[in-house]
């Protein structure tokens, strides 16, 4: 009996966790919420699609430093590195300092080192 509860028990946690692993929200969404506190690594499709929205998230990191920004966000690409539509999208950045999230139209504005803004760029 006492197997068969712990057994139920865990199912009933595994099945409550995948389902709100896959609710769209970025209050309760467990894949973006791990990843934002720091507790899993960085998943572009996770952290990006919920960005826009979370914009006290967004305003919290204002201040980072690059090594800070640079541990929740691991893939951080100058403006050398940058893909077509950033290219585009991204020339009167060239003198500033500034690196792209990934391949993403989402950019870090820094200003002495530190997190300035964080912005979507799109035309």
């Amino acid at each position: 009996m006492k197997k068969k509860i712990i057994f139920l028990g865990t199912i009933g946690i595994v099945l409550f966790s995948l389902v709100l692993g896959t609710l769209d929200s970025h209050h309760t969404n467990v894949k973006y919420l791990l990843w934002k506190h720091g507790w899993t690594g960085y998943e572009p499709l996770v952290a990006l699609k919920y960005l826009n929205v979370d914009v006290s998230f967004r305003l919290s990191l204002q201040g980072k430093s690059k090594v800070e920004i640079n541990e929740l966000f691991t893939d951080l690409r100058p403006m050398g590195n940058a893909n077509e539509y950033q290219q585009l999208y991204g020339p009167d950045l060239n003198d500033a300092d500034f690196l792209w999230i990934g391949d993403s139209a989402w950019g870090i504005l820094f200003d002495d080192g530190k997190v300035k803004d964080i912005r979507l760029f799109k035309g």
